[in-house]
C-alpha cells in the first residue's frame, strides 16, 4: 500500500520542487492484501513517476523527509532524476534515513544539501524470507549484494572507499547509527548544511531599558490591607452599637400610667390612608379592659439597622429601643 506522498509544483518556468514525504514505494506484497488495492497503489505510483519523468525546467530541487521504503522503487526515483540532465538539488529535512538517501545521491555536483536540525541514516539492507535453507541462502546472497551497491553508490559522490560506508551500515548490528548534518558531511554523504535561522533581537534598548511602572503590592501585603480595614470597620460598628444616643429627638417620651393617651386612630377611620372611606355597618365589638400600663405602650422606636461583621456574634439593632421598653413597663 502507497503511505507516502510524491507532489510536484512548479514555481516558476526555471524550477520545479518535488517534495517526497512518508512511506517511498509500494510496501512488499502481502498474499492477505486485496489484489484490487495493490493495483490500484501500483497505478498510482507509475503515475507519479511518469510526472517525474515529465518535468520540463531545467532545475528540480528535491525535499525529502522520508524514514525510507522500498528500495527498488528509491532507486527507481534516483535513476529518473540522474537521466533527466537536469540540474538536481537535494535537500533534506528532518529524520532522512534507509532509502531516503539513496534518492538524496541523485544531486548534481555539490548540490547535497541537509538542514542542521535534521538526521541522516544509513543502515544494512532488510528483507522477510521464508523457506527452507536454500532459499534462505539466497535471501542473505540479495542483501549482501543490495548492501555493496548501496555502498558502491555512496562512495561515488563522497571520494571514500566503499568499506568505510560499509562499516557505517554494519554499526549497532546492521542497523547503522544516527548522524548529525556535520557527521554527514564529514562522512561524505551530503555536500553543504543548510544553517539554522537565527533569531537575532532588532531593537536590543526595548529589552535594556524597559520603562516598565512599578510592581503593585504582593498579595501578602494587599490582604493585610484589606483584614485591617475590615477590623476598623468592625470596631466601628460596635462603638455605635454600645453607645446611647445623644439626640433628643431621639429619645422616646416617657408616659406616665396615669396620663391619657390619645386614640392614633379616629373612629371609623381605615388603615389603607387617607383617601379611604369611613367603615360603615361594623359590628360593635365588647371592649376589653387592659391593663393601664399596656393601654399607655406606644409602638416600638426603632433605630436604623447596620450588619455585624462575619465574625460577630448577632446583635439585635434595636436592643438599646427594647431596653428603655423593658425599663419604662418593669413593675
Amino acid at each position: 500500500m502507497l503511505t507516502g506522498t510524491i507532489v510536484l509544483v512548479k514555481r516558476s518556468e526555471q524550477v520545479t520542487e518535488l517534495n517526497i514525504d512518508g512511506i517511498i514505494g509500494l510496501s512488499e506484497e502481502d498474499p492477505n492484501e486485496r489484489s484490487a488495492n495493490r493495483q490500484e497503489s501500483i497505478e498510482h505510483f507509475r503515475k507519479q513517476i511518469e510526472a517525474i519523468r515529465q518535468i520540463s525546467t531545467p532545475e528540480i530541487i528535491v525535499n525529502i523527509r522520508s524514514s525510507g521504503g522500498n528500495i527498488n522503487d528509491a532507486l527507481l526515483i534516483h535513476d529518473i532524476l540522474c537521466e533527466s540532465k537536469k540540474q538536481i538539488t537535494t535537500r533534506c529535512y528532518g529524520y532522512v534515513a534507509s532509502a531516503a538517501t539513496l534518492i538524496a545521491q541523485a544531486a548534481s555536483k555539490g548540490r547535497r544539501e541537509m538542514s542542521a536540525n535534521s538526521l541522516y541514516l544509513i543502515h544494512q539492507s532488510i528483507s522477510s524470507g521464508a523457506g527452507n535453507a536454500g532459499t534462505l541462502e539466497q535471501t542473505v546472497e540479495l542483501l549482501n549484494q543490495t548492501d555493496r551497491r548501496i555502498a558502491e553508490l555512496y562512495a561515488a559522490r563522497s571520494g571514500k572507499s566503499i568499506d568505510h560506508f560499509m562499516q557505517l551500515m554494519a554499526m549497532n548490528q546492521g542497523n547503522g547509527k544516527w548522524l548529525s548534518a556535520r557527521e554527514a558531511k564529514t562522512a561524505g554523504l551530503i555536500d553543504r548544511v543548510i544553517p539554522a535561522r537565527h533569531m537575532e533581537n532588532k531593537n536590543p534598548q526595548i529589552v535594556q531599558q524597559p520603562n516598565l511602572p512599578a510592581l503593585p503590592e504582593t498579595p501578602c501585603e494587599t490582604s493585610k490591607t484589606l483584614l485591617r480595614t475590615a477590623l476598623s470597620l468592625l470596631q466601628n460598628t460596635l462603638t455605635r452599637l454600645s453607645e446611647k444616643p445623644t439626640d433628643p429627638q431621639q429619645q422616646k417620651p416617657v408616659t406616665s400610667p396615669d396620663s391619657p393617651v390619645a386614640d392614633p386612630l379616629p373612629p371609623n377611620h381605615s388603615l389603607s390612608g387617607p383617601t379611604s372611606q369611613p367603615i360603615v355597618n361594623q359590628t360593635p365589638v365588647q371592649e376589653i379592659q387592659e391593663p393601664p400600663l399596656r393601654t399607655q405602650a406606644r409602638a416600638t422606636a426603632t433605630e436604623s439597622h447596620e450588619d455585624p461583621g462575619q465574625d460577630d456574634l448577632p446583635t439585635p439593632s434595636n436592643a438599646h429601643a427594647y431596653q428603655q421598653d423593658a425599663e419604662q413597663f418593669s413593675l
